[in-house]
This record gives structure tokens, sequence and C-alpha cells, in this order.
């Protein structure tokens, strides 16, 4: 799988609702989505090549989905 279908996968469980990764990956992506996705891999490799895709994910999202910074900032009161 490359790393923007393993982005999608991700994405798509949190956008799901779904509260188990292997469920919503085996049940879902591997037998409802096998179109989308025809060069699934197995759950133990998928966890694998999810870690290596941590950071693209994380960048994408800093950079597309986050709104523009208001200059206000947030103090956490411990």
């Amino acid at each position: 799988m490359s790393q923007s279908e393993i982005i999608t996968v991700m994405l798509l469980f949190h956008l799901k609702g779904y509260r188990c990764l292997k469920h919503f990956y085996l049940h879902h992506v591997c037998k409802h989505m096998k179109s989308d996705f025809p060069s699934t891999v197995s759950y133990n490799r998928f966890v694998e090549l999810q870690q290596k895709a941590i950071v693209p994910m994380v960048l994408f999202l800093q950079m597309r989905c986050l709104g523009k910074c208001s200059g206000i900032s947030f103090m956490i009161l411990l």
C-alpha cells in the first residue's frame, strides 16, 4: 500500500467513528473497500506501514486542515 492509501485509511477510521482499528481494517476496508484499495496488506503489515506514514500525515494535517492563526494564544492552567 502507498503512504497516501495508508493515510486515507487512518483518516477514514477516525471519521467513521470506529473504536478498533483492527476491526475497521479487516471488516470494512478489506471487505467493502477492496475496489478503492486493491493492494491491501495484512493487518500486521498495515500497522508496520502506518508507523512510517504518521509524520507525512501530521504534516499534511498541519498544512491543509488547521485554520489560520489568529494571534490569540491560550494559556493552560495547571
